[in-house]
């Protein structure tokens, strides 16, 4: 088997932050005789031992591995194989878990001992098939489209240890976080939105206008009886409120409904959810619904993929911004408390020293400076065209196609990878897939 299977080994593309020790210690009502496992995090692969019987125990010491990591909100994929089967290449069973999963609020925890249910993979072609993998129901949530029916547990370990001197938050925004291009035979390659939005398909643009319809829904701050506190709120701030104390209390009504909206995520279940989780509801949510729309004319069909992508892209924004918020992610709403409130702080000095004539005619003036100097055409680059940035992006999009190789990006700023790592519903839903959270 370890020759027709070649373990993954390749070097980070970010710097290394830490390590994770992935071990398995046993298992329960398995439906294999002889299992092993390969774990996978990164693009490192490692196998373990052959486990015996319905309920195995691994207490060698090729049961796991440590392995590097260069970002800390990566997953843990672990792919299980029978070697008692004449189809002992091919992947009868996985689990997915997530690494936030493994965080306290601020902190890493120690090693996690956990128990894991198993679920069989969906087939993408016929049964029996060398090409049977897993499929993602939704290409940007890689646990999506399981098939029902548990194959078991199994009883890991896991435990992260950072760098010396590195610490969770400041990972959240000096790790550097790299889009990666979407691979849909790989189950581990859940990628930005505006990756896997490239071509047209029915049911993704009408899952995305659901993901609209649920980002800009009145917040919750302003529903009954939510909204008597807005207007006390409100008539302080006009008539009571000194104008240094004004940031203040916008950011006060923020965060409140952020924290509205985590308790009604705690007790509620997101409608997309119905979306993600089972393959057999949908079980080719991703592929053009309309005989694959070969009928439509490729320019309509361009415009329509594009507008598609922009409605996905619009969506992941306005989630973003709400679950920034929620404490969705804990380490995310931290730190976003943190830069409101130094940022507040910063304007309650400004409001207090200069008169608000002169704030706001800085800010125009540093608005129509930022807007003259994203029009200009970057100093060098080829014009015409080919020419401009938009004519390097053409060619890099035409390098890629031609060698199969994603086009080159430009190292991300810490805002930039703070904001990557804010999740989206397709982000969260992953999340309690994993966890098997669904109900």
């Amino acid at each position: 088997v370890q020759k027709k299977h070649t373990l993954g080994s390749q070097p980070l593309r970010a710097p290394q932050i830490g390590e994770v020790g992935v071990y398995l210690t046993g298992g329960d009502q398995l439906a294999f005789d002889r299992i092993y496992a390969i774990i996978r995090v990164q693009g490192n692969e490692f196998r373990t031992s052959t486990g015996r019987g319905a309920a195995p125990i691994w207490d060698d010491n090729n049961n796991g591995a440590q392995f590097p990591i260069s970002d800390p909100t990566t997953d843990i994929v672990i792919l299980l194989f029978d070697e008692g089967s004449v189809r002992n290449q091919m992947c009868r069973g996985r689990i997915i878990i997530p690494l936030t999963s493994l965080f306290g609020a601020t902190n890493v925890v120690g090693p996690v001992a956990k128990r894991y249910e198993i679920y069989p993979p969906a087939d993408t072609t016929i049964v029996g098939s060398r090409n049977e993998k897993f499929r993602a129901a939704v290409q940007t949530v890689p646990s999506s489209g399981m098939n029902r029916g548990a194959l078991g547990w199994l009883d890991i370990t896991t435990d992260i240890e950072l760098e010396p001197g590195k610490s969770l938050l400041s990972l959240y925004c000096m790790a550097p976080h790299y889009k990666r291009p979407l691979k849909l035979e790989d189950p581990t390659s859940g990628s930005a939105e505006e990756l896997a939005e490239t071509q047209l398909a029915i049911m993704r643009l009408q899952r995305n206008m659901l993901r609209i319809r649920g980002a800009i829904g009145v917040p919750y701050i302003l529903r009954l009886p939510n909204s008597v506190v807005v207007m006390g709120v409100w008539f302080w701030i006009c008539f009571l409120a000194p104008v240094s104390l004004i940031p203040w209390s916008i950011f006060f009504l923020v965060v409140m409904n952020g924290f509205l909206g985590k308790m009604s995520r705690t007790h509620g279940t997101s409608p997309l959810l119905g979306w993600y989780v089972w393959n057999e509801d949908l079980p080719n949510l991703d592929t053009p619904g309309i005989a694959e729309l070969r009928h439509i004319v490729p320019t309509l069909r361009a415009v329509m993929g594009s507008v598609q992508g922009g409605v996905g892209k619009l969506a992941t924004k306005l989630e973003k911004s709400a679950n920034l918020w929620n404490w969705s992610d804990p380490r995310v709403t931290i730190i976003g408390l943190g830069a409101g409130c130094a940022l507040c702080f910063a304007m309650s000095i400004l409001l207090a020293i200069f008169p608000t004539n002169l704030l706001l005619f800085v800010w125009g003036v540093l608005v129509l400076v930022g807007i003259h100097m994203a029009s200009a055409p970057p100093t060098g680059e080829l014009q015409g065209p080919q020419g401009g940035a938009r004519g390097v992006l053409r060619r890099h999009g035409k390098m890629a196609e031609e060698t199969g190789t994603p086009p080159p990006q430009k190292d991300p700023t810490p805002v930039d990878n703070f904001w990557a790592r804010v999740p989206d519903e397709n982000a969260l839903a992953h999340r309690r897939i994993c966890l098997m959270e669904t109900q």
